[in-house]
């Protein structure tokens, strides 16, 4: 589909790292080839749906960001991008270099020709370790990893059901303030 050259980064997590743990991968990875102008982060992975990696890469990078984009232009120093926020589109300009993550439907992929298929397999792959080529240990990786497990307790309330009876507002109004006085309700909100 155009691309000159693919790096692809040997995953030791198997898809399974937190997003500041692939922030840090695509960080190193973009410091090792070089100056940038323009990164494009998906809107979101299928492997967690988090909607950090851009945002996280953009800190890191001190870049700034512009997400859900749904069109993109760029100039000779800056990009114009048209954001897509729900009810309303949002255009924004910003100097280059920039992140951008594109909205999922935004950009649908082209399809290929056969001699595009047959170009792509003489394009070089290129295949790094994160120790290696990124100076980067899985181990410490780990180490530093931020999410532990947690369980989720819910509070639980105890109702208490009561029935007023009363042929009028008033008897049922006395009914009420005489439970709330019986459970010590209105004495401690008193207080």
């Amino acid at each position: 589909m155009g691309v000159d050259e693919m790096t692809l980064i040997v995953d030791p997590f198997e898809g399974a790292a937190e997003p500041e743990i692939v922030v840090e991968i695509l960080a190193a990875a973009i410091r090792v080839r070089g100056p940038f102008d323009l990164v494009l982060c998906g809107f979101a992975s299928d492997d967690g749906y988090t909607y950090q990696v851009g945002p996280r890469l953009a800190e890191r990078l001190g870049a700034p960001l512009v997400s859900y984009a749904r069109q993109v232009r760029v100039s000779e120093s800056a990009l114009e991008v048209e954001r897509d926020l729900e009810d309303r589109l949002q255009t924004v300009a910003v100097r280059l270099p920039a992140i951008v993550s594109i909205a999922e439907e935004a950009f649908p992929p082209r399809r290929t020709t056969l001699m595009d298929a047959l170009k792509a397999r003489q394009k070089p792959v290129n295949t790094w370790q994160l120790d290696e080529h990124l100076g980067l240990s899985s181990d410490q990786l780990r180490t530093e990893s931020r999410v532990t497990a947690s369980a989720e307790l819910g509070v639980y309330v105890e109702r208490r059901q009561l029935v007023l009876k009363g042929n009028s507002l008033e008897e049922l109004a006395d009914g009420l303030i005489d439970a709330l006085l019986e459970r010590r309700v209105l004495q401690e909100a008193a207080r």
